[in-house]
């Protein structure tokens, strides 16, 4: 599912794709089961995962990115429209975030790095969404909410639909 998620949206040449992998010492493999000359490699860094996508938002800035956006490689209908219309969004908001069924969210786009979102997040809970958003209202910044979508935590959230869409979009590329 990730190898197809990213081979959809790193096709699009309105932004530069970076995969944030790990672990670090696997560049080679991930190179190889991902090759694609378009995208940037590299190494997630943090401890918890508010810290690897903290680090990886300050890391796109630092590359010259005046928007970015992350997304997470466990929703299938993740799409370039999608992506497009996120950084669509950050030229009228602060923060887009696309939410998942479960209380997450499947994409967060930024104009600048603001660590107080990654922080007193329950990560990888159904509270993630709505701490978020209670941090957003708290700071006064603009927010933007793409469609709800469903992702993949577990064999149990996999139905017939989703391994529809999976096989449709391998079927495709």
């Amino acid at each position: 599912m990730a190898e197809t998620i990213i081979h959809h949206v790193s096709k699009s040449r309105e932004y530069e794709t970076i995969i944030f992998f790990d672990p670090p010492e696997r560049k080679s493999d991930v190179e190889n089961w991902l090759p694609n000359n378009d995208c940037k490699f590299l190494p997630q860094e943090g401890n918890s995962l508010g810290e690897r996508i903290a680090n990886a938002f300050s890391k796109a800035f630092s590359l010259g990115a005046e928007k970015a956006a992350i997304i997470g490689t466990d929703c299938i209908d993740i799409s370039n429209d999608l992506i497009s219309q996120a950084f669509a969004e950050l030229d009228r908001t602060d923060v887009v975030l696309g939410p998942t069924q479960d209380g997450g969210y499947y994409l967060l786009g930024l104009k600048k790095l603001i660590p107080e979102i990654f922080n007193n997040i329950d990560w990888s809970t159904d509270r993630v969404l709505n701490q978020t958003l209670k941090t957003l209202r708290e700071k006064g910044l603009r927010f933007q909410l793409l469609q709800t979508l469903k992702d993949i935590d577990t064999a149990n959230d996999l139905n017939d639909e989703v391994l529809f869409k999976i096989h449709e979009r391998i079927s495709n590329q």
